[in-house]
């Protein structure tokens, strides 16, 4: 019997739009108070990004090697496999299908429905029907195919990379003044340092999470070690 491959129907865009669409994300507009709220320090919830940003390049970096040297759908449970023996990747593909993708399609879930009903005035009540009905959509929507999916991940990329931009202009051109000092790098409330920073990065990696999602498709990708290396260089 033939082994069936996937359609190679993903180009470079979309690949593009799958990795700064995930990471624009619920986690990068809410997260900031919950960097707040474990630093409680200005100067620590900068170098909280900062280092978190760092760590993400570097993460990205090394999957974009990864990516072009093993070309196969499954992204991580794939590295795994190869480095670790098919044990490791078996375990991972099953953790991650039965807690990880969960847990984080239901939190950006219920962030769209707790946004949707303050934003329309609803009942708070509606924000788990809300959250349940766009998990069912998106994931019918991707039934539909990779071309599909891809497509609509592009276009809601544009929107949201448009308030983004109007937010850093509009900052920029509107006159005014905040105080802001970095030193010193400790937290306000007396909290131990170490335990402050550690939970504000904590928070800021879910925030910058996605970036690893590219591997994922792999098998869809037009030119898998092509575009992995052309999105990070």
């Amino acid at each position: 019997m033939a082994e069936q491959k996937l359609k190679r129907t993903i180009g470079p865009f979309s690949a593009l739009a799958l990795v700064m669409g995930t990471v624009i994300g619920g986690g990068v507009f809410f997260k900031t108070a919950s960097v707040v709220n474990a630093t409680h320090s200005v100067s620590l919830t900068l170098l909280a990004w900062v280092v978190a940003g760092v760590l993400t390049i570097c993460g990205g970096l090394t999957v974009a090697e990864l990516g072009a040297a093993i070309p196969e759908t499954g992204g991580s449970v794939q590295y795994m496999r190869h480095t670790y023996g098919p044990l490791s990747g078996f375990l991972l593909g099953w953790a991650e299908m039965l807690i990880y993708v969960p847990a984080n399609m239901a939190a950006l879930a219920i962030i769209f429905g707790t946004q949707v009903t303050t934003l329309l005035h609803l009942n708070m009540a509606l924000a788990v029907p809300i959250a349940i009905a766009v998990v069912i959509f998106i994931t019918a929507l991707n039934t539909m195919g990779a071309k599909v999916g891809g497509t609509v991940q592009s276009i809601s990329l544009i929107f949201k990379l448009i308030p983004i931009f109007l937010i850093v202009v509009v900052g920029l051109i509107i006159p005014g003044h905040v105080d802001v000092t970095f030193v010193p790098i400790a937290p306000t409330n007396h909290a131990n340092l170490l335990t402050a920073f550690s939970g504000g990065l904590l928070a800021t990696m879910f925030a910058y999470e996605g970036w690893i999602n590219i591997g994922d498709i792999a098998g869809e990708m037009k030119n898998p070690k092509k575009i992995s290396l052309k999105l990070w260089y």
